[in-house]
């Protein structure tokens, strides 16, 4: 019982974009009421700046997803973010030529680091470690290790 107690209050890595929206929405709401019951003469200024503040998170949060597909022997990528639009990135672990992990990658949020990810005839694919939401890095470094391992079988073969 304590199992799927656990599991539900765990938040899943694809819930991250419904939660950042609710709570945009939640601090928006709130700081609403917080302006209508606060009697002051700035009021407009509040509003005018909250919601560039508002604009300003919403702006900078990117979301990412790497899939690996051993069977298929495929990796796909997903960036979602509200200046960078939505992109997706596709192929076959085969046009994998490098991998290179920086060093402060797969920690903590904001610890600097990267993930290169180096394709043959395409430009390589750059994550920065701060571009990830808290929680998702651990996925994306296995997902990183799995392909450092499938390249390793690759240069062995």
């Amino acid at each position: 019982m304590a199992r799927i107690s656990e599991s539900h209050q765990r938040l899943s890595y694809s819930q991250f974009p419904a939660v950042l929206a609710s709570l945009c929405v939640t601090l928006f709401g709130l700081f609403w009421f917080l302006a209508l019951a606060v009697e002051t003469s700035l009021k407009p200024l509040h509003y005018t700046l909250f919601n560039f503040l508002l604009i300003a998170i919403l702006a900078l949060q990117k979301y990412h997803r790497l899939d690996i597909d051993a069977e298929e022997s495929r990796y796909k990528l997903l960036s979602i973010g509200m200046l960078s639009g939505v992109q997706r990135w596709q192929g076959s672990l085969d046009e994998l030529i490098g991998l290179h992990v920086e060093p402060g990658f797969g920690g903590v949020k904001g610890s600097g680091g990267r993930l290169l990810l180096q394709r043959s005839d395409q430009p390589a694919l750059i994550l920065s470690s701060t571009d990830i939401l808290p929680g998702a890095h651990r996925e994306m470094e296995s997902a990183a290790k799995q392909i450092e391992s499938w390249l390793d079988n690759k240069r062995g073969s």
